[in-house]
């Protein structure tokens, strides 16, 4: 009675190259298909370059060796790199062809609306060395409707152990950033909580860009050109300003509580505007309520001083000139009493 084999292992080894094709059973537990190598032996070497698995094909002489396989199809190099449509992998995946879209495509088998389809996830280890997903981008559907889908694009990071949307483009193009993006106006972008610009400004020479925004509170203060022996106390002294791009809106209101000089001279100013002015001759008038000044024939104004970081109080009239305002303009013991609002450009 002659040997049955009942293992692998117990088959005769093949020492010669065979004539024809040899084919090796595989089994899924159900259906056993073959896969037919051929002309290969034990030491031998495949002397075809086609191994046909179940009717595909992998092409190339060596896959997984020193050198990358030939083809177009998938080759892996002895880095471990794979290409597909390249043999030159230079990362773990690449994918290449001539076609602009299509290279890649992630697809959910799924036909609900608003739902996750496609998704990326780009994962690392945590500290406990757990893999963990740090950030994704995703697919997110609106309509389905044949012909009339509709989609999102999602960001998300993780925050406190969960992965939490922070960014999303809706189908019309909208971005928004911490939120939702509803139609308001035309906007392409909405932000939960505001723009963020540095605490000093970077100057564009771009006219259509917005380069700062910035609001906040100054101190103004009363001053003559030359002070001597100015002594003033407020009982209201307060500035606010908002300033966008190189323009400075502001508003002041003062109130003196004392106000007595007897050797000052020149110019009466309020200093202390929260950015130095432009060093054109831009000089702006600002509205302005007074009290506690005299200049007979003349109502008082203010205007900016160019490159500086004040205002001159002057006085103007019909059929007068213009004059800036000195000591004898505002009598000493005198309450001013100033409420100006205006802007300047920087």
């Amino acid at each position: 009675m002659s040997f049955v084999p009942t293992r692998i292992s117990q088959l005769p080894e093949l020492t010669s190259t065979s004539t024809g094709d040899e084919a090796l059973p595989v089994t899924d537990g159900i259906t056993t298909s073959k896969i037919k190598i051929k002309n290969l032996y034990q030491g031998g070497t495949l002397t075809a370059n086609t191994v046909d698995i179940n009717g595909g094909a992998i092409d190339g002489t060596v896959v997984g060796g020193s050198v990358r396989a030939a083809g177009s199809f998938t080759t892996l190099s002895a880095t471990g790199n794979v290409g597909v449509g390249t043999t030159s992998a230079a990362t773990q995946l690449e994918v290449s062809n001539g076609t602009f879209r299509g290279q890649l495509t992630v697809h959910r088998n799924n036909g609900s609306a608003t739902t996750t389809m496609g998704s990326i996830a780009l994962a690392g280890n945590n500290g406990s060395g757990t893999k963990t997903t740090f950030a994704q981008i995703e697919a997110f559907s609106g309509s389905v409707g044949a012909g009339a889908e509709n989609g999102n694009l999602l960001f998300s990071t993780i925050r406190s152990g969960a992965l939490t949307e922070g960014m999303r483009i809706d189908s019309s193009g909208q971005v928004g950033i911490g939120l939702t993006p509803t139609a308001r106006n035309n906007t392409r972008l909405q932000i939960v909580d505001g723009i963020g610009f540095p605490a000093t400004q970077v100057a564009s020479s771009d006219a259509n860009t917005l380069d700062d925004y910035e609001e906040g509170t100054f101190t103004p203060t009363l001053t003559f050109q030359s002070a001597g022996d100015l002594v003033v106390a407020y009982s209201q002294q307060a500035g606010r300003y908002t300033k966008v791009g190189n323009k400075v809106n502001f508003i002041i209101r003062i109130l003196t509580s004392t106000f007595t000089h007897t050797t000052a001279t020149g110019q009466f100013r309020i200093s202390g505007l929260p950015f130095t002015t432009g060093a054109s001759g831009n000089r702006p008038a600002i509205a302005t309520l007074a009290g506690g000044w005299t200049a007979a024939g003349r109502t008082v104004g203010a205007y900016v001083e160019p490159g500086t970081v004040y205002m001159v109080m002057g006085a103007h009239g019909t059929g007068v000139t213009v004059i800036d305002t000195a000591p004898a303009n505002w009598p000493t013991t005198a309450t001013v009493n100033l409420f100006l609002s205006g802007y300047y450009e920087v």
